[in-house]
């Protein structure tokens, strides 16, 4: 065969391989239906994130207790690692300590008197107080009576029937024992001295027993009657005032007061001593010293100030989720300045009445961690993810599965080439996964969750109202919600 016609041959099979070639290649791919997932068999896990400021759990300032007060010496410096009781330095205070010695010269005293109170002499003088005043009562009225007894005498009666014979007239004098008048047999005789103030009965006439017949006078008795009288009040007021000092319920009474001074006394001592013995600053926990000050300005200025090793941080959740935290829970959190390394906590208060921002209530969270590294700092941000759901070996499906059709939750289960709405039951959702219940499920049934279209050259998948490239696309989570 000539050469020409070999050639020609063989550009035609090349030019037809080539025509093929770009005709094959022009051709669109298979068109894709479904997109689907395997539903599969774990856990379902419902989170809060958000971030928060690292705090110290605990912290501590000493300040001077008053203008008097000043630093004698510091002992250590901003940023320095102290142990529990340690001593970060120490302040004088002249007015302080004057007090402290005048609170325990009250103390003594009161102390003092309750020892006389609880005395048995208190109580055995306070008896014969009693007794004596009840004696001197006594003798007052005993007084009292007799001297108006005998200013009763003076006025003389007669004690028989008869004639009276009178020996003196009314206006003379007359002493104690003189005879005044005889009636038959009977003598009347004055029973003091004094004046014959008057005679009742005339010379020679008859007397009934009982008659009056004469008046004596004597008025120093009846001075005397008015002095019983004084002496016997002034005896029984006091005897009432020593009911009142000495009885059993005013010592108790008395011994309880002196008690309760005592007692008084020893809290002001105490509170004072306590005072002048925070002038030595001890650390009171582990910690780290975060301000130092030899010179402070003021009261009100810190000289110390002790943080804890332990720290704490506080995020901020909305009222829809609060009811699922609880004191006690715990939650895991990471540092962005310290990549890698994860803390876990616990949640220990949360704040009982929420803020209310922009028509949104929210509940301050703190949370104690745990699992610090070797990192000094205080104030740093933490990434926190607080878990308020879990549930375990559930069936899952992807959240680009789950339907609603009805009012119900479904999901598209492939049927040779059409697909099936399979009921389910949520048991928890997430933003990217869900935990379901369904008797028409099993590990490995294949659900839609997308179905791709085709548009300018792009295939392009429809899911639950978001675009997804099949390539893969980029999801935009928010900084707070929930993750599996």
């Amino acid at each position: 065969m000539p050469r020409v016609v070999l050639l020609a041959c063989g550009t035609g099979l090349v030019l037809a391989g080539a025509t093929y070639g770009v005709v094959r290649a022009s051709e669109p791919p298979p068109v894709l239906r479904y997109v689907t997932a395997p539903v599969r068999r774990g856990t379902v896990t419902l989170t809060y994130q958000d971030t928060g400021q690292v705090l110290p759990t605990a912290t501590t300032t000493f300040t001077l207790p008053d203008a008097s007060a000043s630093v004698s010496a510091l002992r250590v410096q901003v940023g320095q690692a102290v142990v529990s009781g340690q001593i970060l330095g120490q302040m004088t205070d002249p007015g302080l300590q004057t007090a402290l010695s005048s609170a325990e010269a009250a103390l003594q005293k009161a102390q003092a008197g309750l020892s006389a109170a609880e005395s048995p002499a208190t109580s055995n003088g306070a008896a014969a107080s009693i007794q004596e005043a009840r004696d001197n009562v006594t003798v007052a009225a005993d007084t009292l009576q007799n001297d108006q007894a005998l200013l009763a005498s003076l006025t003389i009666r007669a004690s028989a029937n008869g004639p009276v014979h009178l020996l003196v007239a009314a206006g003379q004098t007359v002493t104690a024992g003189e005879a005044l008048a005889t009636q038959g047999g009977t003598t009347y005789s004055s029973p003091a001295a004094g004046t014959v103030a008057s005679v009742e009965i005339a010379q020679g006439a008859s007397a009934a027993p009982s008659t009056v017949l004469l008046q004596v006078s004597d008025p120093a008795l009846a001075s005397r009657v008015v002095q019983d009288e004084s002496a016997l009040a002034a005896s029984q007021v006091a005897l009432n005032n020593a009911f009142v000092t000495d009885s059993a319920a005013a010592l108790s009474a008395a011994e309880a007061q002196a008690r309760s001074v005592v007692q008084g006394d020893q809290a002001s001592v105490a509170a004072l001593t306590n005072e002048v013995a925070a002038l030595t600053m001890r650390a009171p926990f582990a910690g780290m010293v975060t301000a130092a000050d030899s010179d402070p300005a003021s009261v009100n200025t810190p000289v110390v100030t002790v943080a804890s090793g332990g720290r704490s941080v506080t995020v901020t959740v909305p009222e829809t989720n609060i009811g699922e935290i609880h004191v006690g829970q715990h939650l895991v959190a990471s540092l962005p300045a310290y990549p890698g390394h994860r803390l876990t906590g616990v949640v220990t208060a949360i704040a009982p009445v929420a803020a209310y921002t922009n028509g949104v209530a929210s509940f301050s969270v703190t949370a104690g961690l745990t699992g610090w590294p070797k990192f000094p700092y205080y104030g740093v941000s933490s990434n926190v993810s607080i878990v308020l759901q879990k549930v375990k070996n559930a069936l899952t499906v992807p959240l680009a599965a789950l339907r609603t059709h009805g009012g119900h939750a479904v999901v598209l289960v492939l049927n040779g080439s059409t697909t099936k709405a399979v009921p389910v039951h949520v048991i928890l959702q997430t933003p990217s996964k869900v935990a379901v219940r369904s008797s028409f499920l099993h590990v490995g049934t294949q659900v839609v969750v997308a179905v791709p279209t085709s548009s300018a050259g792009k295939l392009r998948l429809k899911a639950r109202g978001r675009g997804v490239h099949r390539s893969g696309a980029r999801r935009r989570g928010s900084r707070k919600g929930g993750k599996a």
